[in-house]
Parts: structure tokens; sequence; C-alpha cells
């Protein structure tokens, strides 16, 4: 990983772009496979997309990418091999704006809660708000925690806390996961 060596074989039988595509994703997926556990973070998928997002790697320079696509038994093949060692560096500079939990740039405060929810279909809507609200009302006090971690005095701590705002939300089908952030002024 942190020599920047990669590579990714992938076949479709519908498209080079198709193939490509996925082969690009399956790089990204590994990279954030490797390294999410940096930051504490279990969900990959978002973090590969954040990867992504970011233009992590640079797929269209000859130099970084090394890409191949053949025609075999009416399925797409590509091959990308990838070098570039600075790929960890960056990688590691995008997770810290990931980070759910902690002072990120000594700036910005996070803190997350998860809640594990039983079948969602058979939840009515009062139950699925107080095990949502329950969450958020656990990553507070975890945010709480942290900046006083952070040699913040109990005032400051409280005030920053009840200016918190949720930086993201996401909901899977057996799970809530929140975090919340604030801003050191």
């Amino acid at each position: 990983m942190q020599k920047g060596n990669f590579y990714s074989k992938v076949y479709t039988d519908v498209s080079f772009e198709a193939s490509r595509s996925k082969a690009i994703d399956s790089i990204y997926y590994y990279i954030a496979k490797e390294t999410s556990s940096i930051i504490n973070r279990t969900d990959f998928n978002i973090v590969a997309v954040s990867l992504k997002d970011n233009n992590l790697i640079d797929f269209d320079n000859k130099d970084i990418a090394n890409i191949k696509e053949y025609k075999k038994d009416d399925n797409f093949y590509v091959e990308i091999k990838v070098k570039d060692s600075d790929v960890y560096n960056r990688t590691i500079e995008i997770l810290q704006r990931l980070k759910k939990e902690g002072s990120v740039e000594d700036k910005f405060f996070r803190a997350n809660a998860s809640i594990q929810m039983p079948d969602s279909g058979n939840l009515s809507a009062y139950t699925k708000q107080m095990l949502t609200q329950n969450a958020l009302k656990r990553a507070y006090e975890s945010l709480f925690r942290v900046l006083r971690s952070n040699d913040i005095d109990v005032n400051r701590a409280v005030k920053l806390t009840n200016e918190a705002y949720i930086l993201e939300e996401s909901y899977s089908s057996n799970e809530y996961n929140v975090v919340v952030e604030t801003i050191l002024e």
C-alpha cells in the first residue's frame, strides 16, 4: 500500500467503459479497506467513494496508470496497473477529512454514534425516531467528552456542544449512524 503499487483485472460483458469503471472501483475499495481503520471507520464503500470523488489516482496519466483493454470470449477485459508513490500520503490527507472522532486540523471536533436497528419494516415510526434520537444524544455526549479530553474547559465545551451540527447521517438496513461536528473559533 505505501509503495503505491496496485493492480486490478476485471471483465464485463457490457463494454470496456463498464469494465474500466469496475476495475477503478476495485482499486479504490482496496485502498479504503486497507486504510480506513486509521480513522476507525468500517464503512469501506463510503470511504472508497470519497477517495474516488477526491481523484486520489489520476488514471488518465500514463506515467501513473497503465491500462490494457482486450476482448476475449465476448467479454471486455481491462487490466490496470498503478504505480504512484504519493497515493498513501494523499489517502491520509483525505481520510483526515473523513475522520469521525476527535480533532480535525485542530479546529473541527467530531464525534459519532451508531445504533443497531432490528428489522426496520417491523418498527413503528415512533420507535425509529426514539432510536435515532438516542444515537444522536450519544453522539453529542461523545463530542462533549472529545472536547474535554482536548483540554477545553467545561463551559466552553458545553457551548461548543450546543453549537454542534450533524455532519453526516447514514442509514442501512439495520443501522443508523450519525456524526456531529463543532468548530473551535
